[in-house]
């Protein structure tokens, strides 16, 4: 009776992980086109599906802690590694690669977890977790980044990998810079390119003594029109006046970056997704702490409900002696 009402418990436990598992993944599927887009601002969106991630691997480390039996075990953890793929069926290598990255470490994960266990002559839930949740996490990461480069169009990967507030925040700084070496004033980037044509004839005709509000207007215009043609000729990129000369400056740096280089554009959407990997394993190094102490509640609670109880064990050590 007892066997069958912990089998029970086991089979529960590991269908609850495998649904908060898919759960994870697919808000992190739904998500993944506002990161593509570099829509952060909602930051509240992004805060369900991490929540959801911590808490699906202190079910799986509850997983690999408290499951015995072994094919039921097994075959929670191939579904763990493979079901996450019917949310973006692989097309090509990198896909395929990355499935089986997945099966490797998802099963390497409970090997490390069961292992520390059986080697560990008292019962340390964070140091059982630790480098497990780590192999769990890597999978993780790897399976949303394959969510990411699927999204990746290839006209927004200059978008992506040199976002527009990384422009406006470096046009800020070497404002001073590019006064310098362009002649143009000092340079916000929320200004049209129009309004820096006015500051750039206003302090032309102040250097000469001549007063600028005494310019017609149809000749303010002309001189506009201009200074506006010839900073066009000279980035050979093309200008309306109302465009925000933020945006031109990075339209006119990846104009040049996708020039040089080259044929190799192809391989940028891999470059994204390899960025965002590591990006996001390296978030997963808090997550994986959030985990953990997660797992030690959640022990304690069942513990306390009498789901799971405490047993004195014998461990048998192989020694030498005389």
């Amino acid at each position: 009776m007892n066997m069958q009402s912990s089998s029970w418990k086991e089979i529960s436990l590991c269908s609850v992980f495998l649904l908060f598992h898919m759960l994870a993944l697919w808000a992190w599927h739904r998500i993944v086109p506002a990161m593509v887009r570099g829509d952060w601002t909602p930051y509240r969106v992004f805060v369900f599906p991490v929540l959801l991630l911590i808490f699906a691997a202190a079910l799986f480390g509850l997983v690999a802690l408290l499951v015995r039996h072994r094919t039921l075990l097994a075959g929670t953890v191939v579904a763990a590694g493979l079901l996450p793929f019917t949310f973006a069926a692989p097309s090509s290598g990198i896909g395929w690669g990355v499935i089986a990255a997945t099966l490797v470490l998802v099963p390497l994960a409970v090997f490390v977890i069961r292992k520390e266990m059986a080697t560990s002559l008292r019962y340390r839930i964070p140091r059982f977790l630790k480098s497990g949740l780590g192999f769990y996490f890597t999978a993780a990461a790897l399976i949303i980044s394959l969510f990411y480069l699927n999204r990746i169009d290839d006209r927004q990967i200059f978008s992506i990998l040199f976002p527009q507030q990384l422009f406006d925040a470096t046009l800020r700084v070497f404002s001073g810079a590019i006064q310098g070496a362009t002649g143009l004033p000092p340079i916000r980037p929320e200004q049209t390119v129009n309004e820096v044509m006015t500051e750039l004839i206003r302090a032309q005709l102040q250097s000469q003594g001549i007063p600028f509000e005494k310019i017609p207007r149809q000749e303010l215009s002309r001189l506009i029109t201009s200074q506006r043609d010839e900073f066009a000729k000279s980035y050979g990129i093309q200008l309306g006046g109302g465009e925000k000369i933020g945006t031109v400056f990075t339209n006119a740096v990846t104009s040049k970056i996708r020039d040089l280089i080259g044929e190799y554009n192809r391989y940028l959407p891999l470059v994204a997704a390899v960025a965002f990997f590591f990006a996001l394993r390296t978030l997963a190094v808090i997550f994986r702490v959030a985990a953990v102490l997660l797992d030690m509640l959640l022990l304690k609670f069942l513990v306390l409900v009498k789901m799971v109880k405490k047993v004195q064990e014998q461990i048998e050590v192989e020694r030498l002696v005389l």
